[in-house]
């Protein structure tokens, strides 16, 4: 069986379940529409002595209230904001989900021992300019990350309504476990090759 991730939230009832052999025609899908919600940027906001990003797409606020129902409002327990060096002042970054304690979650909750496919697009970003090295000095260290959302580029007048932000984990890629990279290594070796991660 195989759940689409972007719906139904792998939470009752299932939105979208389809059988295996159509995971080709599904993979095709979710390339397609990835291409239509990119991180086109980030902006770092400061606050007092702290600063966080903000992730700028499309549907922002739309997709920031997914993930705060897909994690039953508890973020920091179901996604995980990686970042890993590019190059010498470079950085990718990533909102990683946690496919198997949702599958895991799934499964209690339809009374099921299905073996489950999950497709999904990460959304993730890279930072190549000088400048990325401050704020790739920003991440190093934490464990908790504020991610703010907008579908608008901030400016001095941005109102505070404009965006809206969650709190989640954050690691560096290097910390994650080994299927964990291997998720993530097409983003952000290859990004030009994407390809929707399977569990």
């Amino acid at each position: 069986m195989i759940l689409v991730s972007y719906i139904p939230l792998l939470t009752p009832p299932a939105g979208i379940v389809k059988p295996p052999e159509e995971k080709e025609d599904l993979v095709r899908m979710l390339n397609d529409a990835a291409e239509s919600y990119p991180i086109q940027a980030i902006a770092w906001i400061q606050d007092r002595d702290h600063f966080y990003p903000l992730l700028i797409m499309p549907y922002a606020l739309e997709i920031q209230r997914h993930i705060l129902k897909w994690s039953g409002n508890k973020p920091e327990n179901y996604f995980t904001f990686v970042w890993n060096t590019l190059g010498p002042n470079g950085y990718s970054v990533a909102l990683l989900p946690n496919f198997e304690k949702s599958a895991r979650r799934w499964r209690a909750l339809n009374n099921s021992q299905e073996r489950i496919t999950v497709l999904g697009h990460l959304f993730t970003y890279s930072v190549t300019q000088s400048a990325g090295s401050f704020s790739r000095h920003l991440l190093e260290g934490l464990e908790r990350i504020r991610v703010g959302f907008t579908s608008k580029i901030p400016t001095l007048d941005t109102d505070l309504e404009d965006y809206s932000e969650i709190t989640m984990r954050v690691r560096n890629y290097a910390a994650l476990n080994a299927e964990e990279r291997g998720m993530l290594a097409p983003y952000f070796t290859t990004p030009e090759k994407q390809q929707p991660p399977h569990h």
